[in-house]
């Protein structure tokens, strides 16, 4: 479906600027001509972009959130909430995050089994108690048991790559001078771009999303929480 969309949006793209052009050719053959010529490098471009994304999305969290790390000899108590549930259910342990703010969160993250990572806000640590606490690590490990993660994501990137180019199509219609005036009809064109950024936005965002929580609102109560 994603690579649908983005032949769609470069299609788009082309027969905005087709109507520009004073080329006794219809628009449509114009933009066809356009994507066979430019669609290589628009999936290089894509695939880079999902590359870079997908292996340093660890890092680029953690830079963002001003995450560090936390070991044993820095909090016995997370730590050891964290190393329990994991062996209850046979987990391989992920690394643990904090982030120095008194907000109340915790998200899980990471790819595979070397990247996933549960961080908590100092906020949240000093808040709860052990059995609050232990629910809120144990469902962010679910998160991670189900690889809702992993999908998540993938589709933050897939969104991010289909925004950019739906922004600059319509960018593009928005200031070429045939939307003011050449044609009453073809202010259309802008409607449709609009219309298909967001029905791929809401299509991929809300399955990964409403997997996710329905993940790990469920399996939450499949693990055991131990009461210290």
């Amino acid at each position: 479906m994603f690579p649908a969309l983005i032949l769609l949006l470069v299609y788009l793209f082309f027969y905005v600027i087709a109507f520009q052009s004073t080329e006794e050719v219809q628009p449509h053959e114009l933009a066809l001509n356009g994507l066979l010529h430019t669609a290589p490098i628009v999936f290089g471009v894509v695939a880079v972009w999902f590359l870079i994304a997908y292996f340093f999305n660890t890092s680029m969290i953690q830079r963002a959130t001003q995450a560090h790390t936390l070991e044993r000899r820095d909090n016995k108590r997370v730590y050891n909430l964290v190393e329990n549930l994991c062996m209850s259910q046979g987990m391989e342990m992920p690394k643990i995050n904090v982030i120095e703010e008194n907000s109340l969160n915790a998200f899980a993250s990471g790819i595979n089994k070397k990247s996933y990572t549960v961080t908590l806000t100092r906020g949240i640590i000093d808040t709860l108690d052990d059995a609050e606490l232990e629910g809120v690590i144990a469902h962010e490990l679910m998160h991670i048991r189900n690889r809702d993660v992993r999908l998540l994501i993938v589709s933050i990137v897939f969104v991010g790559i289909f925004m950019f180019i739906a922004e600059i199509a319509f960018r593009i219609a928005a200031t070429s001078s045939w939307t003011r005036g050449r044609d009453k009809n073809n202010g259309g064109a802008i409607v449709v771009i609009l219309l298909i950024a967001l029905l791929g936005w809401w299509g991929i965002s809300s399955r990964s999303c409403s997997d996710s929580q329905f993940h790990g609102s469920v399996n939450i109560w499949r693990m055991p929480v131990r009461r210290k």
